[in-house]
């Protein structure tokens, strides 16, 4: 999965940009995305005059590419970069809003001394009319700059922020877009009449599915053992009062496979079941949210959350976790079977971790890792 970086400053007035570029590209890059960076002066795009242009054609290429976009542009009489502004005019022309079009965008505007809150204005704006997110915005000062250089506590915040757009990527998340004319109604009564058709052709349909094609359609990859049970005795009861009456020796085998429960056997699987090895005796007054963002062979994303005595394990990407393990499936189950600690595979570099380190050594401990 690619992202772009479109990068709009000038040689030697760029205010630190290019230090925050470099850390927002290796945040991402660290996650998993391919980054690229097209550096906007260099190419020294012709103002717009209303017609395509080859040299913006090219940028454009670029962006139809990628699934997300980093906008970042030093801020000049409270607005972008000269050179930022040129491709932005682009946006009027049809194929710019085609190359745009649900992109999620982030956009970094670095000023001397203030003005960046209207440079990201103009940016959303210009993004927005091209049907682009403005889905993470960052305005900093030339003072900020340097402190989150020479500060982990601050530098910390920013790549939350780079984080938090990684995610939207990742999830292809869509927004509404504000407009400044009313949009036309929709015509309801039609919609409701389509409506209506959908779910009576959806009962129709159901009603001559037999139950043995619905039931190979049931898919047991999200249920533990528990669930797992309870669906089989369900199963159960409804086999024997709806299936037509088979032999003995046929229903015992149906009764058999029956009670087998799914295996739980992929990394997302073990890692919901691992829930249950929650050592809650010693994890009173302990408050933190554990986001796992697992690659490889069977990718997932999903996070525990710690509170005090209780655990528990939703899928997806937590807000703000504390901390972010970044694993290959395959070496995530090692850990999960007790073939070694996080904390080994985090030494011996087969983890990532990103955040409150101090959390790794405890996760071995709060979950018994290693210790089977």
């Amino acid at each position: 999965m690619k992202t772009t970086v479109l990068m709009g400053a000038v040689p030697g007035r760029s205010l630190g940009l290019e230090t925050i570029v470099e850390l927002a590209s290796g945040v991402l890059s660290e996650l998993g995305l391919e980054v690229g960076t097209v550096d906007l002066f260099s190419l020294k795009l012709p103002y717009f005059d209303g017609k395509p242009n080859p040299t913006a054609d090219k940028v454009l290429d670029v962006v139809r590419e990628s699934a997300g976009v980093l906008v970042a542009s030093t801020v000049h009489a409270m607005g972008p970069s000269a050179v930022s502004q040129c491709l932005l005019e682009y946006l009027e022309l049809p194929e710019a809003k085609e190359a745009f079009a649900a992109k999620n965008c982030m956009i970094v505007a670095v000023s001397r001394n203030g003005g960046e809150r209207s440079c990201l204005d103009s940016i959303t704006r210009a993004l927005q009319s091209a049907g682009a997110y403005d889905s993470v915005r960052v305005g900093l000062q030339e003072s900020e700059v340097k402190a989150i250089a020479a500060s982990a506590e601050k530098r910390d915040i920013f790549e939350k922020q780079v984080e938090d757009f990684y995610r939207m990527v990742r999830q292809n998340r869509k927004f509404f877009i504000p407009a400044d004319e009313p949009r036309p109604l929709p015509d309801l009564q039609s919609s409701i009449n389509l409506a209506e058709k959908e779910v009576l052709r959806v009962i129709e349909r159901r009603r001559k599915q037999p139950l043995d094609e619905i039931a190979k359609k049931l898919n047991l990859d999200d249920l533990d053992e528990s669930q797992a049970r309870d669906i089989n005795e369900i199963s159960k009861h409804f086999k024997k009062k709806f299936v037509e009456p088979k032999s003995d020796e046929a229903a015992a085998a149906a009764e058999a496979k029956l009670g087998e429960a799914p295996k739980l056997g992929s990394a997302r699987q073990m890692t919901q079941a691992f829930v249950r090895r929650f050592q809650s005796h010693i994890s009173a007054g302990l408050n933190a949210v554990l986001q796992l963002n697992i690659s490889g062979a069977e990718p997932f994303t999903g996070y525990y959350r710690i509170q005090s005595i209780d655990c528990l394990y939703e899928d997806g990407a937590a807000e703000n976790p504390d901390l972010t393990i970044l694993s290959d499936s395959e070496v995530w189950k090692d850990i999960l079977s007790g073939k070694y600690t996080a904390q080994k595979a985090f030494m011996i570099g087969r983890l990532k971790v990103r955040g409150n380190f101090v959390l790794l050594t405890k996760f071995d401990q709060l979950f018994s890792v290693g210790k089977q």
